[in-house]
Formats: C-alpha cells, sequence, structure tokens
C-alpha cells in the first residue's frame, strides 16, 4: 500500500510539474467540451473518499439546481478540483469537515468552493500560497506530502480558462478556496492544440 500510495504521489508531482511546463512554454493542451459540474464533482469525491474516510472526515455536497453545463476542459477541471478536495483533506484534522459548494452566479458558468475545517492559513501566507513551490509551514508541508506546485498548477488552468482563483482562511478555522470559470473564456476551441 505504501509503494502504491508513493508512486501515485510521484505520478501526481510529475504530471503537475509538467503541467506548469507546458503552461509557461504556451503549448498547454485544452479540449472545451460541455460538461455537467454535480458529475465531475461527483468523480472527484470518489477518488478522495478512501482517504476521507481513513481520517473520519464528513464531506458534505452542495449543488445549485439552476446550475446546467459548462463549456471547460473536463480533465483539468478534474485535476483543480481533485487538487482542493486533496489539500483539504489533507491539511484538516481527524473527524472535521469538508464542504463542496457549486454555484452559478451572474456572468458566471460554474464557481466552486471547497471548504475545510482544517489548520487554516497565516494572513501573511495567503498572498502566496498560488506561488510555485510556495509551502507556508516546510516541515509540516513536507510532512503531509506537500510539493508547492499544486495551487500554482490550480491558478495557470483557471487564468488559461479566463476565471479567477482565490482563498479565504483563517489560522485553526480552516480555509475556503474558490474558483470560478466564467461563461466566456480564454482559450477557445480553434486556439486549443
Amino acid at each position: 500500500q505504501m509503494i502504491d500510495d508513493s508512486g501515485k504521489h510521484l505520478l501526481t508531482l510529475i504530471n503537475d510539474l509538467l503541467d506548469l511546463a507546458k503552461i509557461d512554454a504556451g503549448v498547454m493542451d485544452v479540449t472545451l467540451e460541455f460538461m455537467e459540474p454535480a458529475e465531475l464533482i461527483q468523480a472527484c469525491l470518489v477518488m478522495i473518499n478512501a482517504q476521507a474516510r481513513k481520517k473520519g472526515l464528513a464531506i458534505d455536497t452542495v449543488i445549485a439546481p439552476e446550475l446546467t453545463s459548462v463549456k471547460a476542459d473536463r480533465k483539468r477541471c478534474i485535476q483543480i478540483v481533485l487538487n482542493l478536495l486533496t489539500n483539504a483533506v489533507k491539511y484538516t484534522p481527524k473527524g472535521g469537515r469538508v464542504e463542496i459548494h457549486a454555484t452559478c452566479p451572474p456572468g458566471v458558468a460554474v464557481k466552486i468552493e471547497v471548504r475545510d475545517s482544517g489548520v487554516g492559513i497565516n494572513p501573511d501566507d495567503l498572498e502566496s500560497v498560488f506561488s510555485e513551490f510556495h509551502q507556508a509551514d516546510r516541515v509540516r508541508d513536507q510532512a503531509l506530502g506537500g510539493t508547492g506546485i499544486g495551487l500554482a498548477s490550480c491558478k495557470k488552468i483557471v487564468s488559461h480558462h479566463g476565471g479567477e482563483i482565490w482563498c479565504e482562511s483563517e489560522p485553526g478555522a480552516g480555509s475556503t478556496f474558490y474558483f470560478s470559470i466564467p461563461r466566456t473564456h480564454g482559450p477557445s476551441e480553434e486556439a486549443a492544440p
């Protein structure tokens, strides 16, 4: 199990680094298609469920009933949601809570937020959490398997879609990460390689 977990962690790390390099080089593959945010979230929950169960975390999901199909890169959106959920589970103590909400505010195709009751982030670190290789607490983050590239990768993918990603947090009271994909977004089918 340890070998399997370590292999998966290494593969994730390599893929994140490759994505950062592709985005920086302007050659990131983007495949826009209509997708259902509820199905996307469900797929991510299936992947994160075992980790959450192991820590006894409750995961609540709220999907706005008026939410419709969104045109975006499904694979990349799964990568974003999975990264945010993985971090929420990683930084939430045993018996805590994680919530994921999907809504569609005016002018936005979808806004997804991932809340946790975890350790939180110091106000001084909020500006830097999306920077490459940033770790708020290097010893703790490395012990939990953090690399400092997941959120940087998420930010670049969201920006590539013309969206926004941000965080609100309070030390000891948890964090909420948000990202949105606009109705008219950055890359077009013609521009995608």
